[in-house]
């Protein structure tokens, strides 16, 4: 079989792969929802993981675009997404990126660029590119000099891997080199080893762990950092060795590294497989802006332990201010009636606060009935997770804040900033 660009280009460039990788998450629910034919539920579960800096997800949602599945088709935009995911060390984009240069899709020609990411990739054993590099080193005057030896060592490499065209090209090949350059060829692909590649612009030191400026916990505004233990889903934690940036399964992430910029810091941040980069912007040591690719970076403020405190007994009600309506109450309600599993001294008003925690429960259920597509279920659903979250609340409070037993007073006990009257302390005169 004759390694022709145009043969090899059919083959390897215009098929994408879409393997379903096999462990469960967001990610592979999104591979599932694509390969049943459901492209929109696809794109929608890609991009936030996209715009979080996982590769594969990137990598994946640039092939959709490409293909127009689900969104219209733009190879340019396509492009962007294999570059992000290229950029991390993934094979698979690096060979998609490597063959859209290569053939001029998305991206002016430029044989240079094919060849650069290209290699990146088959020095990771991607086979595909492999076949790819394989014909450049073929044919010559495409980024490289001809050199049939090495044309014939990517070809033998791919072929190893069963790579569709890769024994016929290696064959085709050999018919054109002398027994002494199939042997040196045959010895190069013995010792060829593979070996994680990332573009020479990020293999630069790096220094292990967070910097110790950023250690902490930020959120969007001084209200989120006053209710941080209910409101996990927005807040950004940075340990020294993990970064948590919601309250998912898939919102965590181990830093790997650090490298100072003149304005703060790239994050190197690994997840199984994955490694991607955040920029983080230091305002100051109580503000920073996280920039995550090219999406617009975000505001945050340091979360205080004077934060904590003053949050002692509220909820996240952000997501029905617009109504006026809210689970405050029936969270003040649970959060007052656990506080003696932490302070055993203290004593609630227990009447006061079941009564607070029905009305406040007749309340929601009122707005949600009248919400489109709503019913009972969902209402005491929501009443039942309220509760499970105060409680939360209240152990991780106590875990957080000193001398907590003496602050919920301030909260709850005699003229109280959330709920007054609702707990008391047996031992002190009224």
């Amino acid at each position: 079989m004759k390694p022709t660009l145009k043969h090899i280009l059919a083959a390897v460039v215009l098929l994408l792969s879409f393997a379903a990788p096999v462990a469960a998450g967001p990610f592979e629910d999104a591979v599932a929802a694509r390969d049943r034919g459901d492209y929109a539920t696809a794109v929608r579960l890609l991009r936030p993981l996209a715009d979080h800096g996982e590769a594969p997800a990137q990598r994946y949602l640039g092939a959709m675009i490409r293909n127009g599945e689900g969104v219209r088709q733009d190879t340019a935009e396509a492009v962007k997404w294999y570059r992000k995911a290229a950029d991390q060390g993934d094979a698979l984009a690096q060979r998609y990126l490597g063959a859209s240069f290569l053939n001029g899709d998305g991206v002016p020609l430029n044989y240079a660029e094919a060849v650069k990411w290209l290699r990146l990739a088959a020095n990771q054993g991607e086979s595909a590119a492999q076949v790819l590099l394989g014909l450049m080193y073929t044919k010559g005057n495409m980024g490289v000099l001809q050199d049939y030896v090495l044309g014939y060592m990517w070809f033998n490499l791919a072929a190893a891997q069963n790579e569709e065209n890769a024994a016929g090209a290696r064959d085709e090949t050999a018919s054109l080199m002398t027994p002494a350059q199939i042997a040196e060829a045959q010895k190069l692909a013995r010792e060829w080893k593979p070996t994680k590649q990332t573009p020479v612009s990020s293999q630069t030191q790096e220094t292990k762990g967070a910097p110790q400026v950023l250690i902490g916990k930020w959120g969007n505004s001084a209200r989120q950092c006053r209710s941080y233990h209910r409101k996990s889903d927005d807040i950004s934690s940075i340990y020294e060795d993990e970064y948590d940036f919601c309250g998912g399964s898939a919102c965590g992430a181990t830093i790997l590294g650090y490298q100072k910029t003149p304005d703060g810091y790239d994050l190197k941040l690994g997840g199984g497989s994955n490694v991607w980069q955040l920029h983080v912007r230091v305002i100051n040591e109580n503000a920073i802006e996280m920039i995550r690719d090219a999406s617009p970076g975000e505001m945050l403020v340091r979360c205080t332990k004077s934060d904590a405190i003053a949050g002692i007994g509220l909820g996240d009600t952000s997501a029905y201010e617009k109504n006026n309506v809210s689970l405050d109450a029936v969270f003040a309600g649970y959060y007052a009636l656990a506080i003696p599993t932490q302070c055993p001294h203290l004593a609630p008003n227990v009447s006061a606060a079941e009564a607070i925690i029905r009305a406040g429960g007749r309340a929601w259920t009122k707005f949600l009935l009248e919400q489109p597509n709503e019913n009972y279920h969902f209402a005491e659903q929501g009443i039942q997770i309220t509760k499970r979250e105060a409680e939360s609340a209240v152990r991780l409070d106590a875990g957080e804040i000193k001398n907590f037993c003496d602050e919920v007073l301030g909260a709850f006990g005699n003229g109280g900033r959330v709920l007054p009257n609702l707990i008391k302390d047996p031992r002190k005169k009224s």
